[in-house]
């Protein structure tokens, strides 16, 4: 028991699960976000104040949409984004920077950096709607997600 429960409590969990992502994704796009001061810093996840940090608003102004994803191709694509168990990182930053995954929905989008630890949903103004917490992304990721399915290889 002892060892299933070991095996079992070290399995990373899984955030994003396919039935949910495909009724509510309008629209999938690779985008690069550029540096800022304001990005510059990572936060510790365990900080003094509990962890409470102020996430500053997405800034659409140091984002560019490089290729939004063929409608035929968003299926698959969701599939294999919701089987990655992405594990927590001991640092993140306060907002998205370098190459990025973008999943549109009705009222909010999501975006998980693949160059820097950062997940976070955004209303569609962009403030922010709810943290996922920290992720480390491995690398081969960007090939999972961006080399399998956009015509932009990184």
């Amino acid at each position: 028991c002892l060892i299933a429960f070991g095996c079992l409590a070290c399995t990373p969990p899984n955030y994003f699960e396919y039935d949910k992502l495909k009724k509510g994704i309008e629209k999938v796009e690779l985008i690069k976000c550029a540096e800022s001061e304001e990005q510059s810093s990572y936060y510790p996840r365990n900080s003094e104040k509990g962890g409470e940090f102020l996430y500053i608003p997405f800034k659409f102004e140091n984002m560019e949409i490089v290729e939004t994803l063929a409608e035929e191709k968003v299926d698959d694509f969701l599939q294999a984004y919701s089987e990655i168990r992405f594990m927590p990182a001991e640092e993140e930053k306060n907002m998205p920077e370098g190459w990025c995954i973008r999943l549109l929905y009705k009222d909010y989008f999501h975006v998980i950096s693949l160059d820097v630890n950062f997940v976070c949903l955004f209303y569609i103004d962009g403030n922010v709607n709810r943290r996922m917490g920290s992720r480390d992304i491995p690398e081969e990721y960007r090939d999972i997600l961006v080399n399998n399915f956009f015509e932009t290889q990184i």
